[in-house]
Parts: C-alpha cells; sequence; structure tokens
C-alpha cells in the first residue's frame, strides 16, 4: 500500500508511480495464472519439477530400507540333511549380525527380535552389545527377547571398556532340545560359546567379536584359539579378513588394517572349519 505523502513532486510524478505500480500489479497477477493454470496441465510438461519430486520419494524410501537392512541378516546359513550324505548336519538355521549397539535401544531390539523370528532362526551370533555387569535393564533385555521367543545369553564387556561384547540367541523350542547345553564367556567379552549335544553329535556355537584395535586383536585371537575345535560354528565380526583382494569392498584409499588374520586363519586351518561365507557368495 502506498503512502500518498511519501512521493513529493508533481501531479504528472504521482500519475507516473501510479502507472507502474499498476503495471507491477499485473505483472504479479499474470504471473500466479500462469503457475496456476501450469500446474493443472499434463505432468509431463513440467518435467524438472517431477524428477526433483520423485528423487525426494526415492530418497525416502532408501533410508526406510536401510534402517530395515540393518536389523535383518543379509545372510543364513542352514544344514540341509537331504544334501550330500545322510546325517551330514542337524536341520538347524543360523545367522550372525553386529548390531552396533541395537540392544540398548528398546525399539531396535525389538525390531531385530521381530526380525530374527520372522526368518525362524535356531541361533543367532550378536557383536558389539555394548553390555557391562552394571549395565541397567538386562533383566528387562532378556524377558523382551523371551516374549520373542528367544533365550538371550552375552559375555559383559569388562571394566573400562564401552564398545565391543559378544552374544547368542536362541530360540526357546531349539533350546529345549539341546542336550546338557553349556554357556561359557571368554573374559575378555568378545567370545561367548554355548556347547550342546544336538541329534547325536556335539556342536559349539561361537559368537566372537574381535578388537578394532590391531594389537589388541592379535592378543585377543591368541587368548582364544584354545577355545575353539573342530565341533564349533564360528560366527562374528572379526576385524579382519582372510584376504583383503577378496574379502572387503571399501571407498577408501588407506591401507585395511588386517592383523590378526594369519592368526585366525591359523585357528580355521588347525580345526578343520571351512568359510560357509565364501564359499556361498563366491
Amino acid at each position: 500500500e502506498r503512502n500518498p505523502n511519501f512521493f513529493q513532486g508533481s501531479s504528472s510524478s504521482a500519475k507516473a508511480v501510479d502507472s507502474m505500480v499498476s503495471d507491477e500489479l499485473s505483472a504479479i497477477q499474470a504471473l500466479y495464472a500462469k503457475k496456476q493454470a501450469s500446474s493443472t496441465e499434463d505432468t509431463r510438461i513440467n518435467t524438472q519439477g517431477n524428477i526433483l519430486f520423485f528423487t525426494a520419494r526415492l530418497r525416502k524410501q532408501r533410508v526406510s530400507y536401510n534402517k530395515r537392512d540393518f536389523a535383518r541378516p543379509r545372510i543364513f546359513l542352514a544344514w540341509d540333511s537331504t544334501l550330500g550324505y545322510p546325517g551330514e548336519g542337524p536341520p538347524i538355521r543360523f545367522a550372525s549380525v553386529n548390531l552396533r549397539g541395537g540392544v540398548i535401544s528398546r525399539q531396535r531390539w525389538n525390531g531385530a527380535l521381530a526380525s530374527f523370528r520372522a526368518a525362524n532362526l535356531d541361533f543367532v551370533a550378536i557383536q558389539e552389545h555394548n553390555l557391562r555387569k552394571d549395565s541397567k535393564g538386562i533383566d528387562s533385555l532378556k524377558f523382551t527377547a523371551n516374549s520373542h521367543g528367544y533365550v538371550f545369553f552375552f559375555t559383559p564387556l569388562p571394566h573400562g571398556k564401552r564398545v565391543g561384547g559378544a552374544g547368542i540367541l536362541v530360540k526357546n523350542e531349539t533350546y529345549a532340545s539341546l542336550e546338557t547345553p553349556r554357556f561359557r564367556s571368554h573374559r575378555s567379552g568378545g567370545l561367548c560359546t554355548l556347547s550342546f549335544r544336538m541329534h547325536e553329535q556335539n556342536l559349539k556355537f561361537a559368537s566372537v567379536y574381535a578388537p578394532a584395535d590391531a594389537r589388541e586383536r592379535i592378543s585377543f585371537f591368541h587368548a582364544i584359539r584354545s577355545l575353539i575345535d573342530p565341533t564349533t560354528v564360528l560366527c562374528g565380526d572379526f576385524n579382519c579378513v582372510d584376504d583383503p583382494s577378496v574379502d572387503t569392498r571399501r571407498s577408501s584409499n588407506l591401507n585395511y588394517s588386517n592383523e590378526g588374520a594369519e592368526i585366525l586363519s591359523e585357528i580355521v586351518t588347525q580345526n578343520g572349519l571351512r568359510d560357509e561365507i565364501r564359499e556361498q557368495m563366491g
């Protein structure tokens, strides 16, 4: 709104200003009408707008997918007694997943347990639960696991450590069928095992979280090698691989810290274990 006292000069100047204001209002009205008309036209005309909108939707869907994918194990391994020699192995289904502290979050813990149950997993090896002996809510975590149909075992982190830890989930029905189950945890907090007899076979299910620090990782593998035997199903996050050129996919140009891989390879070879992940994925 124009203040009539703002402009000074002849009446012709005031008329000129009125004319300019009128022209600007007309231009604004014409632009608004054009935008209204374009919004009712075929969406193919506004190509750039559609691309931007589609990209925004796709980005939102990808974020949601990544969250779900994180909560669910990507690889499942199962013995199939119908393949190979009869009695090759008991019919159990197991997986391994690094929860990255997801146990502490009630929402993520419930989501992970629900996905494990939906996949009908008998055993789940868990890494990086970040739990200590004095952590709050441990009984609640076990109760939640039981409500989803699982027994929850874990080895607590030692004093002074905040990240790491290994745990095992066993489906209630499967646990009830095990003969002489025995749970053991290592003082490092990075290994726990469940030994049992099933279908006339002795087995040991192990969950491992190796330290990210190279020196600690080497010492850790030396400390646990006597606890691994030929009956072990060895699952975990080892923070090293047998062959970085084959077993890693990285965008970083920095050298991969692979210290401890030789010791881990010795443990696998000495006990006649096989890398099922590599064999299945090629």
